[in-house]
């Protein structure tokens, strides 16, 4: 909340890995600042970054970056895929026109390789 203590001041533009977006907070998962959280009003849109990432199980591509977004596809466990922007715990798939979830509080989906 924001009457939680400050960690650290960011740089503009500094990439963070997030995931567990919750009443608008998102938790970093990785890095320096691995187990703090940011508001998500402080965060860009996307960040537009070609990432190659490994799937750690069957994974559904949906149409927008939420589980409530229509399936539109699927990619199977261990295959490696380009993600072109990524939006909180979610990668964009260009090939497959849609979105996979990277992570969530119990599972991590994606290992960027």
């Amino acid at each position: 909340t924001t009457n939680s203590k400050l960690m650290a001041s960011l740089k503009r533009n500094k990439p963070l890995k997030v995931c567990d977006l919750k009443n608008g907070w998102w938790r970093i998962y990785a890095g320096k600042y691995k187990g703090c959280y940011i508001n998500e009003s402080n965060l860009s849109k996307y960040i537009t970054e070609t990432k190659m990432y490994r799937t750690n199980y069957t994974m559904n591509v949906r149409a927008g970056y939420s589980v409530s977004s229509e399936i539109v596809g699927k990619v199977g466990k261990g295959r490696a895929i380009k993600s072109t922007k990524q939006k909180g715990k979610w990668a964009y798939m260009p090939a497959k026109k849609g979105w996979i979830c990277i992570c969530d509080s119990k599972h991590t989906y994606l290992k960027e390789i």
